[in-house]
Formats: structure tokens, C-alpha cells, sequence
């Protein structure tokens, strides 16, 4: 069974427990406003539109249910983590990527015939070893 499946069927049980019935739409507005809510008060202040606050276990209820919930605040929180994450590994990559030096296409058109192009060249690729060393450390 389902974190779910147990957590209806909870509320399903005080519900039939405190008023002789329970009802699916019930369990599942009881469940939503659970989610919504930012404290156990505001539980028990759904539980008093049911005329079912004043019962001996309805605090003990409604902080049983509020810690069974994932509430909205903790997912949207996870989701900014999440994102914040993701743009940190970005701006990382973007910077490894800057750190790297460019061969200009240029190279072929500017070599002479005395070698200076294949110069430019291997100075790059050794500037690029260099730095592949530096990351491996």
C-alpha cells in the first residue's frame, strides 16, 4: 500500500471515528487543506467547520496529519533549490568554457612561409595541456 492509500485511510477512520461516516471528498478536502496549511492550528480550524475540533484526539489528528503531508512550501522550496542548482552548474560550466583559449580560424590565411601559423598553433595546444593538468590535480 501507498504512502497515499495510508494517509486516506487514516483520515478516513477519525472521520468514520467523530461523525459515524466518512466520504471520499471529504478524506480528500481534508487531505488538500492539510497541504495547504502552514501549521497544525490551521488543521484544527478545518476540523472546527466539521463541528469535530472539540474532540478528545483531534489535536493529536491534526498533528498526525499535518506531519503525513508534503506541504506546498517544502515542494516549492525544494523546486528554487533545485534551480538555484542547476543555474550554479551552468555559470560553472560557462566558466570552465571561458577558461579555455580559442584557436582563431584566421590561422591558415595568416601563416608565412617561414612557419610563424604552425607556431601560434602548438602554442595553443601547449597552453592546453597546461591547463588539462591543473584540472586533473
Amino acid at each position: 500500500m501507498s504512502a497515499d492509500d495510508n494517509l486516506k485511510r487514516f483520515v478516513s477512520n477519525f472521520l468514520h471515528e467523530t461523525q459515524g461516516f466518512s466520504e471520499d471528498t471529504s478524506v480528500e478536502y481534508l487531505i488538500d487543506r492539510a497541504k495547504n496549511a502552514h501549521s497544525v492550528h490551521d488543521i484544527l480550524n478545518e476540523l472546527k467547520l466539521y463541528e469535530i475540533a472539540h474532540h478528545k484526539n483531534a489535536a493529536q489528528f491534526a498533528q498526525s496529519l499535518f506531519d503525513g503531508v508534503p506541504h506546498l512550501q517544502q515542494e516549492r522550496q525544494q523546486k528554487q533549490k533545485q534551480k538555484r542548482k542547476e543555474f550554479y552548474h551552468k555559470v560553472l560550466a560557462q566558466e570552465q568554457q571561458r577558461s579555455f583559449p580559442l584557436i582563431s580560424a584566421s590561422f591558415d590565411s595568416d601563416s608565412d612561409s617561414d612557419g610563424e601559423g604552425d607556431k601560434k598553433v602548438s602554442k595553443t595546444k601547449t597552453k592546453t595541456k597546461k591547463n588539462k593538468k591543473k584540472i586533473k590535480k
